[in-house]
């Protein structure tokens, strides 16, 4: 991302992070040609797109969500002048658990310009029939216009529709509207593997078609390089399309993947470097990572207690009221302290010996993909401290 700000060709419209519930937690506007970070109070709830839902259904990290053609909405209304858009979405993971969606906007107006520069012979139309662009302004984005339902392709050539998109045409044929090529582009390969599985209904699909009305027919044959001229534009728009989104959802993979790396070792380098012993489990009480402190305390290595039920840490008496507390604190996590008044919150040495300790719970998220942060204090040496103090005085 960044070294397309330095070079100046930036065809992103917005960045955002969606947390598992659809709001979004970050966003980032490119408005000419500058990053522009969108205040917390303009976020907005996402819970409802399409492309939401989608991403959140990908299996793992590797799996990029790569949505249809069309135009940006805002606050529930399309933005005018109207942004085509086409976007990019993972699922991103921590500890192997689901944190949220990362949706990229790639700015889809040069890519939809670059074939209006051919007129209005080759037209760009999704899997429903809609035209993108290549025809008239107002048979265009008719799914997303109610007053333009019946726009489509097939409303027009239905015969040429069933015959090509349907029945998988993909030469040239003539029908009595003209002379059709049709090539489609399978979005969905780009951005996963498509098994042998996967139905054919499920896939999605651009159809390319480039017309010649039977006016303009006589003078094409009358230059047999014109047919050649226009199957070689087509594959040569199917080809480089193809490579070009192939190219954006690799960079983006991997742009990702390395600010996820990074985020994590901060992460773990602020834990291991707390004064305090820390203890960070699931809700299921699973030990997932401890500090240096945490094995002084205990006297545990941090390969024994990884992985390991928190439970071995607390006195036996005292496991069955500790599971009572874990689950009213998953219900409402907030910064908390425990066992701070007499000292009647105790834990359990590897050695078997129990002492009184004061915990700092904190939640990291919210909800089954929580993680509790617990900074663990010895409660004794204070307790000491205060007596020595008391007989010097």
């Amino acid at each position: 991302f960044e070294s397309e700000l330095h070079s100046g060709n930036v065809n992103f419209s917005h960045l955002r992070m969606i947390s598992l519930n659809g709001w979004e937690l970050a966003r980032v506007n490119m408005r000419d040609g500058q990053p522009i970070v969108v205040p917390r109070d303009e976020l907005q709830n996402k819970s409802g797109r399409y492309y939401v839902k989608e991403a959140l259904k990908l299996p793992t990290a590797r799996d990029i969500y790569i949505s249809p053609i069309d135009l940006n909405m805002e606050y529930g209304e399309i933005v005018v002048p109207h942004q085509p858009v086409i976007r990019f979405a993972m699922k991103i993971f921590r500890y192997n658990q689901p944190r949220g969606v990362l949706v990229l906007n790639y700015d889809a107006q040069s890519l939809l310009a670059s074939l209006k520069r051919h007129g209005r012979t080759l037209w760009l139309l999704n899997d429903d029939g809609y035209w993108l662009t290549g025809a008239d302004e107002m048979l265009q984005w008719g799914f997303m216009f109610p007053q333009r339902e019946n726009t489509r392709f097939q409303d027009y050539y239905p015969d040429v529709w069933q015959q090509e998109a349907l029945g998988k045409g993909g030469d040239q044929k003539l029908y009595k509207q003209g002379l059709f090529t049709h090539a489609s582009i399978n979005l969905d390969a780009l951005g996963r593997v498509v098994t042998d599985g996967d139905a054919e209904s499920d896939q999605q699909l651009l159809h390319i078609f480039a017309h010649i009305s039977r006016g303009q027919i006589d003078k094409i044959f009358a230059s047999v390089r014109m047919r050649y001229l226009i199957l070689f534009l087509a594959a040569v728009l199917i080809t480089g399309v193809s490579l070009y989104l192939l190219y954006r959802s690799s960079r983006i993979h991997e742009q990702t993947e390395d600010q996820a790396r990074h985020n994590r070792l901060k992460f773990e380098q602020l834990v291991e470097n707390a004064p305090d012993a820390m203890v960070i489990c699931r809700p299921d009480g699973t030990i997932v990572l401890v500090n240096k402190q945490a094995e002084n305390l205990f006297g545990y290595t941090r390969k024994q207690l990884t992985g390991k039920p928190v439970d071995m840490l607390i006195p036996e008496a005292q496991r069955a009221r500790h599971s009572g507390h874990i689950m009213a604190y998953i219900n409402e996590p907030t910064v908390r302290a425990m066992g701070t008044q007499d000292h009647d919150l105790k834990a359990l040495r590897k050695d078997g010996t129990e002492f009184p300790v004061s915990i700092s719970l904190s939640p990291i998220d919210s909800g089954p993909d929580m993680l509790i942060v617990s900074a663990i204090r010895d409660a004794s040496m204070k307790k000491r401290s205060s007596k020595k103090n008391s007989k010097a005085v």
